[in-house]
C-alpha cells in the first residue's frame, strides 16, 4: 500500500471507532431502562394473598404460585425423576434408589429442581462413577 492508501485506511478506522462508542453508550441506556427487579416466589404469594379483592385470575395466579413451590420439594423431585422416560440411560444397570436413599444423597437446599434430581441419580450410577475416579486418576497420573 502506498501512503496515500494507508491513509485513507486510518481515517476510516477512526471514523468507525469514532461512532461506535455512541452506540455502545446508547446500548447500555436502554439496557438500563429494561432492568427490573423481579420479586421471589413467595413475595409475589404473599403480595396475592394479602389482596382483599382478588378475581378468578389472581386465584390462577395464585394457585399457580402454590404449584410450583410444591413442584420444589424433594419427594416431587423424586417422583418426577422416577417417572422419567430416561432414568435407565442414567443409572445404568444400577437399581432405582429408594426415596430414603435419595433423599440421603440430596444436598440440603431450601428448593430442589428437577436437574438436582437428575444429578442425584447419575451419583447411583455405579459404573459412570468408576469411569469418573479413573479419569481423575489418568489426569492426575500425567
Amino acid at each position: 500500500m502506498n501512503n496515500a492508501q494507508t491513509n485513507t485506511v486510518t481515517n476510516k478506522v477512526a471514523k468507525v471507532s469514532k461512532k461506535a462508542p455512541k452506540k455502545v453508550v446508547a446500548i447500555k441506556e436502554v439496557k438500563k431502562e429494561v432492568v427490573k427487579v423481579k420479586k421471589s416466589l413467595e413475595e409475589r404469594q404473599a403480595a396475592l394473598l394479602e389482596n382483599q379483592n382478588k378475581s378468578s385470575f389472581d386465584f390462577i395466579k395464585l394457585a399457580n404460585l402454590t404449584d410450583k413451590l410444591d413442584n420444589k420439594s424433594i419427594s416431587k423431585v423424586y417422583s418426577n425423576v422416577v417417572d422419567s422416560i430416561y432414568i435407565k440411560d442414567i443409572i445404568g444397570f444400577s437399581p432405582i434408589p429408594s426415596f430414603k436413599d435419595f433423599a440421603a444423597k440430596m444436598p440440603i437446599k431450601k428448593y430442589y429442581s428437577n436437574w438436582d434430581g437428575y444429578k442425584c441419580l447419575l451419583s447411583f450410577n455405579a459404573i459412570y462413577q468408576a469411569n469418573k475416579k479413573v479419569s481423575k486418576q489418568n489426569k492426575a497420573a500425567i
